[in-house]
């Protein structure tokens, strides 16, 4: 691997001393750009953020509360971001929750949170009426937008300025819920050091550029963590995005130097480059050059691309490139904080997660299981000492991930330890590996393999394929004529493989599959 420096940043202890360090330092430098529903922008200086984000700690201060657990409800903003920052520089604990989810888990995310207030938006405050137990929760609006209150900013700008509290760096300043691909999330307790410590190491190993564009929820923590609070320490330009409508309207309008994103957004980028590319030179197969040009017509300012959340596509990741964009892939987990490695911007590999960044370790056992210790490794879940027990071995946090490092220190992940597929035989079967062939598939949209049992006497599993089809690809082609395109590609795939790897059932779905809000499958559906 290409040694070369760490890229400098300040590091912070605390959410306090964060919010006084970036708005001395990069006061009147443009901070957060948001596009409002009509298309105008509205842009917040670094002075802005951080005497906000005091004034919403100087508010709940004034409330008495102290250690609190505090939930904060509504769609990714510039106020959703201050109030997370102020909450934890206020000495409490925020706790974000996706709002795009069924009513009782809604109820049921805040419930199990304790949370002593509730931060939320005018739509949200209308949909906790629901519940008496929640809707008799202490409720702030998050902002102005609502004829009768005022918002947490405007509210603790009435009030006279207070020192804030120095909180430890092994205060808990966050929780956040895993995005849980299984049907049973998580609540995550983060701290102050967790969050700031791992958002600068994960500045220290790449630089995406200085105008960023972030459409990423801020409720999760690759969102917030490694794409927010990283690149606002060093003084960077971001526009967010809280509403997917508008996500390519806002790009193209904002021209980023950098673009963070998870697999489907990277291919929905991907997908718009290559389909002018298309039109532009009459051509179904694009050469390079015209993909390039094309890129520099929709987003000539572009040169990198953060992807993470999920695997991306090979195919996708090549593609980019082709584009002239530098793809840089990353992995985390919640439980991190979330960055545990990415590739670098002088020393990418391509098909990997890149080098462990600095103040995390990882070692992978027998099994070829992830575990890491370090700086991001979260202090336990929420209210679960014996699940938490049940995955550390002393400082060493299992992932559930499995993968490999290669001799450089590249990291590579093979998939989920709760997917492997374990024939009576003893061999075993990574799903994920099966997907990539799938995949390749020209009418595949999304794949998921796993095992079955083969019906028969001798109980044996056996690997079984989902397909949801491409429905624009397959517009004109019947469920039988699908199915018997797919089974011919499946037969060929099945050439290639021992006969314990070979596919033997295949499913075809009328619908995309259910996905967190990062967009990985759900392990829990076929």
């Amino acid at each position: 691997m290409k040694q070369y420096p760490l890229y400098p940043a300040d590091r912070y202890d605390d959410f306090a001393s964060f919010l006084e360090g970036i708005g001395m330092k990069f006061a009147v430098q443009p901070a957060i750009t948001v596009f409002q529903t009509d298309g105008t922008a509205r842009t917040h200086t670094y002075a802005d953020l951080s005497q906000d984000a005091k004034a919403v700690a100087c508010y709940i201060l004034s409330l008495g509360l102290k250690g609190q657990n505090i939930a904060i409800l509504g769609e990714t903003s510039y106020e959703y971001l201050v109030a997370m920052l102020g909450v934890s520089a206020s000495g409490n604990v925020i706790v974000p929750i996706d709002c795009d989810q069924a009513t009782e888990a809604l109820y049921a995310a805040i419930s199990y949170a304790d949370a002593a207030l509730v931060i939320r938006d005018a739509e949200t405050g209308e949909l906790l009426l629901g519940s008496e137990s929640i809707a008799s929760l202490p409720h702030i609006a998050l902002d102005n937008l609502e004829s009768v209150t005022k918002g947490v900013i405007a509210l603790g700008k009435t009030l006279p300025e207070v020192t804030l509290p120095q909180c430890a760096p092994d205060d808990v300043a966050a929780m956040f819920y895993t995005s849980g691909t299984t049907s049973n999330p998580k609540l995550v307790m983060l701290t102050h050091k967790n969050i700031l410590w791992n958002a600068h190491s994960s500045i220290s190993a790449v630089r995406p550029g200085d105008q960023l564009y972030i459409p990423l929820p801020l409720y999760h923590t690759y969102g917030y963590t490694s794409s927010t609070i990283s690149t606002l320490s060093i003084g960077s330009h971001l526009c967010i995005c809280g509403d997917t409508r508008y996500l390519q309207r806002d790009a193209l309008a904002f021209d980023p130097q950098g673009f963070i994103a998870v697999p489907l957004i990277a291919e929905s980028l991907y997908n718009l480059i290559y389909n002018e590319a298309c039109s532009k030179e009459n051509s179904r197969r694009p050469s390079g050059k015209a993909l390039k040009k094309a890129k520099a017509s929709i987003l000539p300012s572009l040169t990198t691309l953060i992807s993470g959340g999920a695997g991306l596509p090979l195919a996708i990741e090549k593609g980019l490139r082709k584009c002239g964009i530098d793809v840089l892939q990353g992995y985390g987990i919640t439980e991190c904080s979330p960055l545990i490695s990415v590739n670098r911007n002088q020393a990418g590999r391509i098909g990997t997660s890149g080098p462990v960044i600095p103040g995390m370790e990882v070692k992978i056992d027998r099994k070829g299981a992830i575990w890491v210790r370090g700086d991001g490794v979260m202090k336990g879940y929420y209210k679960n000492p014996e699940l938490t027990e049940s995955v550390f071995d002393g400082e060493w946090f299992e992932t559930g991930d499995l993968g490999s490092i290669d001799k450089a220190g590249y990291l590579r992940i093979k998939g989920r330890e709760k997917k492997l597929i374990v024939l009576s035989s003893g061999k075993k079967v990574l799903p994920e590996e099966l997907e990539e062939f799938v995949n390749e598939i020209g009418i595949v949209k999304e794949v998921v393999v796993y095992g079955v049992a083969s019906g028969d006497r001798s109980g044996e599993i056996l690997p079984a394929v989902s397909i949801y089809a491409d429905p624009v690809l397959t517009s004109n082609m019947s469920q039988f004529e699908i199915l018997d395109a797919l089974q011919k590609e499946i037969d060929k795939i099945n050439l290639k493989l021992p006969n314990y790897k070979q596919i033997r059932f295949v499913n075809i779905r009328d619908s995309a599959f259910p996905k967190t809000p990062t967009g990985k499958i759900r392990l829990d559906i076929k």
